[in-house]
């Protein structure tokens, strides 16, 4: 239909204008008459198409449109005869583009079909008003500032924030859209839960009431504090039954027939423990604290690869970081993980527990069985908190992190020049504790413990666990 209509319109216009032409007429005048009825046509066409959509009416025949071209015949003929044949005809096509009437609302949606509402008192933006992307944040802003005949400018962009201010710089105005770290994790923080509560239903809950909420939602997905002990020997049973070779250990005091009470727990899983028996003779250990109902500590060993990556080996969850405590995890370490290999360094920060359970001959890294080496970003730590400075401090680390002892000289003379008692207060601590170049090669190049510190990391959403569930999620990490 669409293209029927454009070719009569094309005939009959193309016509029109030589009847025009021949016509001792005033150009201006003719010009005008034409320019009306070819608006006239376009509307009438629009009127025709629009009807033929419609499905209570049906499409019009050529023979029901009505022109002002009556005396133009089909076959292209006029009443007046054309004499200068000789003369170039041209072709003129109107054009009737067709607009679609988009009315902008207050509320803004994604591809999704998630939308959010501007302030339906002010219709306009208002703080703490949540979107559902990026984009969708911006659409907003731009309508709210068209409609208020506001300028700004765009400070910052990025992934997941967007600032803007006023142009003027004499103006206050400014507004920031910070994506919210939001997820389905135990780790989320009780005010972020607040937040959220207040912005989904406009009903602020106390810190109380959230942190309640929080315990009983982990409780429900993840199993209850009280209990998670209990099932924690039948978990073991099932993780040796399936991974033979696996360690697992549970000492509990028993306070009656029918009562115990868990002490320590320690594990290690087979192929971690196959697999250090080829690797580098060097384990780094440390300690860190849970998060959930009970202050337990996690102990961790951990092991270096080929590719310097990291190598959990073992794990034992005590109630406090006790020189009885590193000392029976470093027992069990030596019995089931290092078994008979001598020379095993042992790096570690200055905590006292793991200093004195490390002279302890029942631990097992005595004589050439093993040796102990500190970590040198806490030595160059506890170095700063003394004596304070850049220089000092980047000193400190040329003469701890370099493996010639010229160099290391050279930065301790430095370091004497500049405060002579920072330079006794670094060499009354065993040179092969913590220098690279009095160590002897027993750390093959290992001088921090940060692969312990960047799988705490790893374990973050872990230590908000029950101990069952915090075990299991762990062990998804190797």
């Amino acid at each position: 239909m669409i293209k029927q209509l454009k070719n009569v319109m094309r005939k009959k216009c193309t016509w029109r204008r030589s009847r025009f032409e021949l016509q001792d007429r005033d150009e201006s005048v003719s010009e005008t008459r034409m320019e009306n009825s070819i608006n006239d046509n376009i509307m009438r066409s629009n009127l025709i198409y629009n009807l033929s959509r419609d499905d209570e009416f049906s499409p019009l025949h050529d023979s029901e449109i009505e022109t002002d071209y009556e005396d133009i015949d089909d076959d292209g003929d006029s009443d007046s005869t054309n004499t200068d044949n000789d003369e170039e005809e041209e072709e003129y096509v109107p054009t009737a583009p067709w607009f679609i009437e988009k009315t902008t609302c207050n509320k803004f949606a994604n591809s999704s079909g998630a939308s959010s509402n501007l302030n339906p008192l002010t219709d306009d933006l208002f703080v703490g008003q949540c979107f559902v992307d990026k984009q969708t944040a911006i659409n907003a802003i731009q309508t709210s500032h068209i409609r208020n005949s506001r300028n700004y400018r765009v400070s910052k962009s990025d992934t997941t924030r967007y600032e803007a201010k006023c142009v003027v710089d004499e103006c206050q105005w400014k507004i920031r859209v910070i994506k919210r770290k939001i997820t389905e994790s135990p780790y989320l923080k009780v005010h972020n839960i607040m937040n959220q509560i207040t912005s989904m239903y406009q009903y602020h809950v106390s810190y109380k009431k959230a942190w309640i909420g929080k315990q009983k939602a982990i409780s429900d997905v993840y199993g209850d504090w009280t209990t998670s002990y209990s099932k924690l020997s039948r978990f073991f049973s099932a993780l040796m039954h399936y991974n033979p070779g696996t360690v697992t250990l549970i000492e509990a005091d028993v306070l009656n027939h029918n009562t115990s009470v868990c002490k320590r727990v320690g594990w290690a899983f087979k192929p971690m423990i196959d697999g250090w028996q080829h690797a580098r003779p060097v384990i780094s250990i440390d300690g860190t604290f849970l998060k959930g109902r009970y202050n337990e500590k996690l102990l961790i060993a951990m092991g270096f690869d080929s590719n310097n990556q990291q190598y959990p080996l073992a794990y034992a969850l005590v109630n406090e970081e006790t020189t009885i405590n590193w000392s029976w995890f470093l027992y069990h370490l030596r019995i089931y993980v290092c078994q008979n290999r001598k020379g095993t360094c042992i790096i570690s920060d200055h905590h006292a527990g793991i200093i004195e359970a490390m002279k302890m001959e029942q631990s097992g890294f005595t004589g050439d069985m093993g040796l102990h080496r500190f970590c040198f970003l806490h030595v160059r730590s506890n170095f700063s908190s003394y004596f304070p400075g850049f220089h000092l401090k980047m000193l400190c680390w040329l003469a701890g992190n370099t493996s010639q002892l010229r160099k290391f000289e050279a930065a301790m003379n430095k370091i004497k020049e500049l405060n002579p008692d920072a330079e006794k207060w670094l060499r009354n601590i065993p040179l092969e504790m913590w220098t690279m170049s009095q160590d002897g090669g027993y750390r093959y190049g290992q001088a921090t413990t940060n692969m312990i510190e960047s799988f705490n990391g790893l374990l973050r959403s872990a230590r908000f666990l029950p101990v069952t569930s915090m075990i299991k999620k762990g062990a998804l990490k190797h």
